[in-house]
Formats: C-alpha cells, sequence, structure tokens
C-alpha cells in the first residue's frame, strides 16, 4: 500500500521523489490550503481571516469609533494632512512551522487519484485548524518562545489580550458561586459600548456550553431557543478552549527567590510552608510569562515539579497555588478576531516506513484582535459536577 501512496503523495506536491525538497505551494493550491485550514478550525470560521501576500499588511479597522460623515459646509482642505493610522490595523505575520504526523489507515489508499489531493490537505489542514484554535485562545507572546509549548509563545491570544483591556468579569468576584449564569453573562455584555455589542456573539468551551443549556433549556419570551443564542447573540461553542484553566485558591501563595532557570524541574520559593505535593501552581500570573505547573514534591522552600519550567522564573516574581477547573466566556464581534496567513506555504513529505508521513509545514502566520476595546470576557467559570 505504501508504494501507492508514496506515487500519490508525489504527484500530489508535483515531486519526483519523497523525501527530498519543501515543495513550495503555488498561490492557487496556498489560498485553497488557506480555505481548508478555515474550514477545519472552530474559531476561523466565525473570525476575520485575512490573505496575506506579504509578511505585513494593513486592513481597514470594521470595529472603531471613528466618525466619518461631514456636514457639506465642511471644508475638506482641513483633513489634507490626515494620516491612515487610526483607521488601519497592521497585521505582522510569525514564520510558524509544524510537524503533522499521518499514518498510512488515516490516508486511505483507496481514495481515487483526483480526490487525493484535496483528502491529503484537508488531512494536514485539519490538524493546523486544531493547534490554531488553542493557539489563539490561550497564547501569550514573550520574546524568546520555547518550542516545547509549539506556538503558544509566538501569539498573544485573544484570552490574553481581552484580560490586559480590562473587560474582565470575574465569576470569583461579586458572586455566589462560579457557575455560568445570565447575570454573569449580562454583565460581560455590558461591558462594551452598545455599538461594539452589535453583531458580537458569546464563545464558549464545551463545558460551559453544556452547563448553559442543561440551566436553561428553554425559549424565551420570542420562543427564541436560549440553548443557541442570548440577548439576540449566538452562541458558538469552541471545543478546543481550555476547560482547565487555573483559578487561584489562596491556599499557598509566596514568591520566587533568586533565579530558577528554565529547563529545569526545582523552583525556589521565598517560603514554601503551605506548599505540597499534587498542588498545581501558576507563576508570574497576569504577565506573558504566566505558566501552570504541577508540584511533584517540596522540601523547606524547594518545589519539585513534575515538568521543566518553560521559562525562567526571576526573583520576586508570584508564584500561587490553584485549582484547575476554570473556564472562560468571550464576548466580541467576529470580525473583531483576526487571522492573517500568508499565501507563501511550503510542505515537505517524508516517508517514515512501516507507519506513514511526516508532513514539514512552513508559513507565516498571524494572530491579534482589531479593537480591544470590542472584546471581554467572563473567567474562572466552575463546570459544574
Amino acid at each position: 500500500m505504501s508504494k501507492s501512496l508514496d506515487r500519490k503523495i508525489e504527484k500530489a506536491f508535483d515531486t519526483g521523489t519523497l523525501n527530498s525538497d519543501s515543495v513550495h505551494l503555488n498561490e492557487e493550491q496556498a489560498d485553497k490550503f488557506i480555505d481548508y485550514i478555515k474550514d477545519e478550525s472552530a474559531l476561523l470560521p466565525n473570525s476575520r481571516v485575512v490573505k496575506m501576500k506579504k509578511p505585513i499588511k494593513e486592513i481597514e479597522r470594521v470595529m472603531t469609533d471613528e466618525h466619518f460623515l461631514k456636514p457639506g459646509s465642511h471644508d475638506k482642505a482641513l483633513d489634507k494632512d490626515t494620516k491612515f493610522t487610526s483607521s488601519r490595523k497592521e497585521l505582522k505575520a510569525e514564520v510558524v512551522r509544524w510537524l503533522v504526523k499521518l499514518t498510512d489507515d488515516e490516508l486511505n489508499d483507496n481514495i481515487e487519484w483526483e480526490a487525493f489531493e484535496q483528502h491529503l490537505m484537508q488531512m494536514i489542514a485539519k490538524k493546523i485548524a486544531n493547534e490554531l484554535d488553542i493557539a489563539s485562545y490561550k497564547g501569550r507572546k514573550v520574546a524568546t518562545p520555547n518550542a516545547s509549548e509549539w506556538i503558544l509563545g509566538l501569539f498573544n491570544g485573544f484570552k490574553y489580550q481581552a484580560e490586559n483591556a480590562w473587560k474582565v468579569v470575574d465569576a470569583t468576584v461579586d458572586f455566589a458561586d462560579r457557575n455560568i449564569s445570565k447575570t454573569k453573562l449580562k454583565k460581560t455584555m455590558r461591558m462594551l459600548k452598545n455599538q461594539y455589542r452589535q453583531n458580537a456573539n458569546w464563545f464558549m468551551n464545551i463545558d460551559s456550553y453544556i452547563d448553559f443549556q442543561d440551566l436553561y433549556n428553554t425559549t424565551d419570551k420570542k420562543g427564541t431557543d436560549i440553548r443557541t443564542s442570548l440577548y439576540g447573540k449566538n452562541i458558538i461553542e469552541i471545543p478546543l478552549m481550555d476547560v482547565e484553566e487555573l483559578v487561584v485558591d489562596g491556599v499557598a501563595s509566596s514568591t520566587a527567590s533568586g533565579t530558577s532557570s528554565a529547563g529545569q524541574k526545582d523552583l525556589t520559593v521565598a517560603d514554601g510552608t503551605d506548599f505540597a505535593s499534587g498542588q498545581f501552581i501558576v507563576v508570574a500570573k497576569d504577565t506573558e510569562y504566566e505558566r501552570t505547573y504541577e508540584v511533584d514534591s517540596v522540601s523547606t522552600n524547594t518545589l519539585t515539579l513534575t515538568s521543566d519550567l518553560l521559562y525562567d522564573v526571576n526573583d520576586g516574581e508570584a508564584v500561587e497555588s490553584g485549582t484547575k477547573d476554570g473556564n472562560s466566556v468571550l464576548f466580541s464581534n467576529s470580525q473583531n478576531l483576526l487571522y492573517g496567513i500568508l499565501n507563501r506555504i511550503s510542505i515537505e513529505p517524508e516517508r517514515v516506513a512501516g507507519v506513514g508521513y511526516n508532513f514539514h509545514y512552513k508559513g507565516r502566520m498571524a494572530i491579534d484582535i482589531e479593537n480591544t476595546d470590542a472584546i471581554s470576557i467572563l473567567t474562572n467559570l466552575k463546570a459544574t459536577e
């Protein structure tokens, strides 16, 4: 079967042999591949996807406070020095690499030659789309990303940007419980100006979506099924949004003592008294270097983790315990969530004997929010048992 698949893959990528140099998709192939990524994603079809021909592109803002209409008596000469800055947004695409692994069974040798290229590209696109959904939600951009957390350190995701815009409703503050409710969602919606609520959507992970359906399994006064919409805004389920966000529990709290270097499991704190094996901790919370770890053991003020530190933890940075049972809901107009994908794409196929194929992908992508005033977030929800 592998020889037949080899020939199909060689033909799909127009290459003489496998394990050769990267194949650069032509513009038509690249545009089609971008469409496949969009189709296979949960977030991209509900976002603004920009196909880029250069690594940096300026796009017109949709979510803006600007007013364009003027009285007829207005002297247009007054606008002659106006810069095209506030009405435009710059997208900068970062270089990304992916290794997509597909087994012989996944590729299915029974597919006809004509349909095989589409089938293959859709399989690769699906793998990429899944990781884009995760990264675009929870990414935190750092100066030098650690490849062991794939692209999470390459982009500032929607959650991080929304939190930094201070359009946040915290389920642990001013509420009797952390369960999803219309009261919490209404407060989240009202964080935005009315003009930004128009055509906005609710973006929920699977746990929040299930709890909402269980709680409000009914219709509103107009007969609208509020399991799929609320206050006239559609509810969009995003399966790969995190359902295990860390919520600080106040059990243990300290600061880093000295610098604990990336790549090691030991983290030294000023006071390790209340930390214990099996706890989850968050370091450098609310910064770009916020990361979550599990404690394996404690020896006085040294916490030994179950995994290596991804980045240096510097003296004085907060170290806090928590529970990994949190989730969030985003509220935004879909046009406010931006993806830029450069149509210069290369894929290098590689045969792995007896197993399947590796496809080495290289391209450029951007993830951003057009206007952080037009997105709000409900955080620290807890899924019901």
